[in-house]
Formats: structure tokens, sequence, C-alpha cells
């Protein structure tokens, strides 16, 4: 924020990570699910920082415990304004 920057884009996992085995797929929506949390937990920083975090691409191709993790994050900081973090979780190209 000190740096003018006001929107930030990560991309995470694509559509094409889901041809990698089901075990790997598992445990990188595993290890989704645990930052979606920890973002929530630590929601306080996002909103002393005003950041809304966004989550981008295909929900329906997600397991629902990472989709309830996400919406979480989401929900908890809808209302800040002042940047934007957004996350590109099942995401193309295309």
């Amino acid at each position: 924020l000190q740096l003018g920057v006001r929107v930030v884009t990560v991309y995470a996992f694509s559509i094409e990570n889901f041809k990698r085995s089901p075990e790997e797929v598992r445990v990188l929506m595993e290890m989704a699910k645990e930052k979606f949390n920890r973002l929530a937990e630590k929601s306080g920083l996002a909103e002393k920082h005003g950041v809304s975090i966004r989550v981008l691409g295909d929900w329906s191709r997600i397991e629902p415990e990472v989709q309830r993790a996400a919406a979480r994050v989401v929900k908890l900081s809808r209302k800040n304004s002042r940047a934007v973090l957004n996350i590109c979780l099942s995401y193309t190209s295309t």
C-alpha cells in the first residue's frame, strides 16, 4: 500500500493442475483450505489495511471444504476497499 499498489493477483491453482495425480490435487486442496482458514483467522490484518480478498475461478471444481474456507475469507473482507487481493483458484486463461 505504501508503494501505491492497490490490486495484487496471485495465480494459485489453474484448471490444468487438476491433471496432476489425485493425491497431489488432494494435498494442494488441503493446503489451500489451510491457507484460507489462516487468512480468516488473521482477517483483522486485512481489515486494518483495508484489503478485500477475492477468490476467482470455477468454484464448482473445488472441493466443498475449500469453497467454504474461501467464501469465509471473501465474506470477512468484503467491506474493505483500500486494496484488493485476487486469488485465482481453478482458473484458466482461455
